[in-house]
């Protein structure tokens, strides 16, 4: 099946590389660590990946004694729906680096976890034990005091209308998931449709319709930690066959749109520009939006509302329709 054949593939991979002899030494190469963004690659250009292809990376690094580093700086703190990407994953890193919506964008502030064994290892009496570095900016007090009252917020029901709260209607997360196929994948089905054109679609019933759940009855016996979709993955899916529109992903609080490549340089990737000119008609509407190349994308608060969200979505869509008059006109700010 793809799992094995994502271990045979990863394995052979190390073992190339572990055999390889370094230009300046007749030893074996050993990989140090395993770093990665996990799910959702922020900087790449909001690239998905695979969960089932980063778990078993996790699972060969750790049988071969591998350090297993994940970069949650963009992933962490509910930014996917999960407290945190590897949560989502079901795996547990020696390593793990959050910032940014730790602090809701209040103040910077960083933090690094490390399993008892990493801690461990730089834990003695004297300086020659110990890692001798620290983050900019941790541990001062105004920082943490915000990362105190954001990480409340966040999960407070009374505050974060997504927060999974199984004894209120409509707000248990796996019955919205369940509910919609559109919102989750798997391998037996036909929840990731491709048609004709390349376009891939969020989710679809298996006759070929996508569904929209919205189910009241509970699955939880007490909150799971997890957050209701923010975004409406039927809406999701009609967006990703615009004409436009290469891809579209949607996870917790973020919605990337790839692009076609721009008939003026064809170019795709980083440097294309398809994606300018719908961020500037965005920014027109009152909307800010950031271009990655051909992606343009929209990143909420884990406490905005799937309302805000939807009217969000639907002003990128009609941005998409038009066919001039970008940049002309102005528009108060939106705060979402």
């Amino acid at each position: 099946d793809l799992q094995q054949l994502y271990h045979k593939h990863i394995t052979a991979a190390i073992n190339a590389h572990e055999a390889s002899s370094s230009s300046s030494s007749s030893s074996k190469r050993r990989l140090g660590a395993l770093l990665i963004e996990p799910v959702l690659q922020g900087a790449g250009g909001m690239l998905f990946v695979d969960p089932l292809f980063q778990v078993e990376m996790v699972k060969v690094a750790k049988t071969r004694g591998i350090p297993v580093i994940f970069d949650e700086v963009f992933t962490g703190c509910w930014r996917l729906g999960s407290p945190t990407a590897a949560a989502l994953l079901g795996v547990t890193p020696d390593i793990a680096c959050y910032a940014k919506l730790l602090t809701g964008g209040v103040a910077p502030l960083a933090a690094t976890a490390t399993s008892e064994a990493v801690f461990n290892a730089f834990k003695g009496p004297s300086k020659i034990e110990a890692l001798l570095h620290g983050h900019s900016y941790t541990a001062y007090p105004l920082g943490c005091a915000a990362a105190m009252a954001s990480l409340t917020i966040i999960q407070d029901p009374s505050m974060n209308p997504n927060v999974c709260t199984p004894d209120l209607p409509d707000r248990c997360q796996r019955a919205a998931v369940q509910g919609n196929p559109a919102a989750s994948s798997s391998s037996d089905d036909d929840s990731t449709d491709e048609d004709e054109q390349g376009n891939s679609s969020v989710g679809s019933s298996s006759s070929g319709d996508p569904v929209q759940g919205n189910s009241s009855s509970c699955l939880c016996k007490e909150t799971c930690g997890q957050l209701l979709p923010q975004w409406d993955e039927l809406a999701a899916a009609s967006l990703s066959h615009h004409p436009r529109v290469k891809g579209v992903v949607v996870l917790g609080s973020v919605l990337a749109v790839e692009l076609n490549p721009d008939s003026g340089s064809g170019k795709a990737g980083y440097g294309s520009s398809a994606a300018v000119d719908v961020v500037a008609a965005l920014r027109d509407r009152g909307i800010a939006a950031r271009p990655l190349g051909a992606v343009v994308y929209l990143m909420v608060t884990p406490t905005t509302s799937r309302e805000k969200c939807e009217w969000l979505m639907s002003q990128l869509s009609e941005v998409l329709d038009m066919k001039e008059g970008w940049g002309k006109s102005g528009g108060d700010w939106v705060l979402i």
